[in-house]
């Protein structure tokens, strides 16, 4: 199947999920469109450390 983002398709974002680690400092986006199905994962790291509101650093996650 291959990420979404790569494709040449676009689609409509209906939510963005997220689970992370370490209290917030790493973790996965999930991207999913209007119906439901997951569309993308993209990993983040949290520049600002914690919880906090501030910079997150996001790449392709495999």
């Amino acid at each position: 199947p291959g990420d979404a983002f790569n494709s040449s398709s676009s689609f409509w974002i209906g939510n963005v999920s997220s689970q992370s680690y370490n209290n917030g400092r790493f973790g996965t986006y999930y991207y999913w469109d209007i119906q439901g199905n997951l569309k993308g994962t993209r990993g983040f790291l949290d520049l600002s450390g914690g919880k906090k509101r501030g910079v997150k650093l996001v790449f392709p996650w495999r």
